[in-house]
């Protein structure tokens, strides 16, 4: 059995820190790939936290109304497989990719605009 750390995902650009509201599952209960586990609050939205993998809840690292830094684990999962594993968060989080593609037809306009 391997065991897996399950990360705070940056959930904005500004949004460094999310304070959990609660747990949608409790130690020693089964997470599917993608079951919200963790339910969160930031100052700008809330939001529900999926699981990255499948695997048995074994630890909390934090409980109801911790706050907890982006970037840092917050639930141990213990999944098949052989080696330890630490969770990484996706390297172009969901905000950066939604400003990148209006970023670039903005700079495409502009470019016409200096040909005319």
């Amino acid at each position: 059995m391997a065991r897996v750390e399950l990360i705070m995902p940056k959930m904005g650009e500004s949004v460094s820190e999310a304070t959990i509201i609660t747990w949608s599952k409790e130690v020693g209960e089964h997470v599917e790939l993608d079951e919200t586990i963790v339910e969160i609050a930031t100052d700008k939205v809330d939001s529900e936290v999926p699981s990255t993998h499948e695997g048995k809840l074994v630890e909390k690292l934090f409980e109801a109304d911790d706050l907890v830094q982006v970037g840092e684990a917050f639930a141990i999962l213990e999944t098949e497989g052989g080696e330890e594993i630490k969770e990484t968060v996706a390297e172009t989080p969901v905000s950066e990719v939604k400003s990148e593609a209006v970023s670039k037809p903005q700079e495409q306009t502009s470019n016409k605009k200096k040909s005319m």
